[in-house]
């Protein structure tokens, strides 16, 4: 029994060392894009915690009493830090609610966490004046 290997051919070691560099170049670009979805992921996640955080304390101004007193600052407990900062608005369209003893007030709630993003609500409140 005779074994023929000149009808066999092998890779050579340049076919084996290009194929190599190929698989690299391509794990190296689905890596890339690997991270950066992880990333917009993260980012994400953080911004949806962020608009529910500044949401609550929205919700928090319309539990207190409409005597103002809603300006402040503080941190949650997930790294979280919010600012609620409240204005007198004194545009003319709006003078007539001012006149029955109430005041329109633009409320900012501002909510930013550690890698510095930033969520920031507006609404509009009535108050006593």
């Amino acid at each position: 029994m005779t074994v023929s290997s000149g009808n066999r051919r092998g890779f050579t070691l340049v076919e084996v060392l290009v194929a190599f560099a190929i698989l690299a170049m391509a794990l190296t670009a689905a890596y890339g894009v690997f991270s950066d979805a992880s990333r917009a992921v993260s980012s994400g996640e953080r911004y949806a915690v962020a608009l529910a955080l500044a949401e609550a304390r929205l919700a928090e101004i319309d539990a207190m009493p409409a005597d103002g007193g809603w300006d402040g600052e503080g941190d949650f407990a997930e790294a979280y830090r919010w600012r609620i900062e409240s204005r007198v608005l004194t545009d003319p369209a709006i003078a007539a609610a001012q006149e029955g003893g109430m005041a329109t007030v633009l409320v900012t709630v501002t909510v930013t966490w550690e890698t510095g993003g930033t969520v920031t609500l507006e609404t509009i409140r009535l108050r006593a004046s």
